[in-house]
């Protein structure tokens, strides 16, 4: 989805970089490819605004679950209107991609824990029979969060994973840092930086997020 993956990387929520040292590993634990998904998940999270796990509403998930569809790990869902024109049909030509349904429960469930049960359709978006159709002007003009990241000169950011343990031969808890650059005067330098913890649970082959926690390092 050229489309929808171009926005996206204007604002700097995709080609994010997980860093896992040969250190940052337990027996039994997740491998190198679920590690770097783990990282890049925390850092989507970030992203987008969000700083611990919590219980959420059916309209708070629905948001949250819709955004993390569109900027998480594996975003290239959907359509976008200049490829599969047939899913917008009758639809205002400001909407320029679609999400499915299903695309948004799995995000509910498998980063936040949480069923939705009810979706809601954010500013920024309207909810079709089987899906989002997103309206990225709007969706990024009108969320604080969002319209922060298409700020000149931020770049993509990286997770580095310092450090993992096993509860269990199903629970692993990971720590390490999030880091954000920006250019600045054709010198990067580093915009944000946060530490993170965060607890994964093994359900088959996945590794589902139950609880995270990022506190942002004051900048100088």
């Amino acid at each position: 989805m050229k489309e929808l993956l171009a926005s996206l990387l204007v604002c700097g929520l995709v080609a994010l970089h997980a860093l896992c040292p040969p250190s940052a590993q337990a027996a039994g634990g997740p491998d190198r490819q679920a590690r770097l998904l783990m990282g890049d998940t925390l850092m989507t999270l970030w992203s987008l605004g969000m700083t611990e796990s919590h219980a959420m509403s059916q309209e708070e998930l629905s948001r949250a679950a819709l955004y993390f569809a569109l900027a998480g790990p594996g975003a290239e869902c959907g359509a976008e209107r200049g490829l599969q024109p047939e899913y917008f049909q009758g639809v205002p030509e400001e909407y320029r991609a679609y999400i499915p349904r299903e695309a948004v429960e799995h995000a509910a469930e498998s980063v936040f824990n949480q069923k939705l049960r009810q979706h809601v359709a954010p500013v920024g978006t309207m909810l079709g029979h089987r899906g989002y159709y997103i309206d990225f002007q709007a969706l990024f003009e009108k969320t604080d969060y969002l319209s922060e990241q298409k700020e000149d000169g931020i770049l993509p950011g990286f997770a580095e994973i310092r450090g993992l343990s096993m509860e269990d031969d199903r629970t692993c808890v990971i720590a390490g840092r999030l880091r954000r650059f920006k250019n600045i005067d054709g010198q990067e330098i580093l915009w944000k930086a946060a530490a993170f913890r965060a607890t994964f649970h093994r359900t088959g082959t996945a590794w589902v997020l139950t609880a995270f926690t990022l506190e942002e390092e004051a900048m100088g």
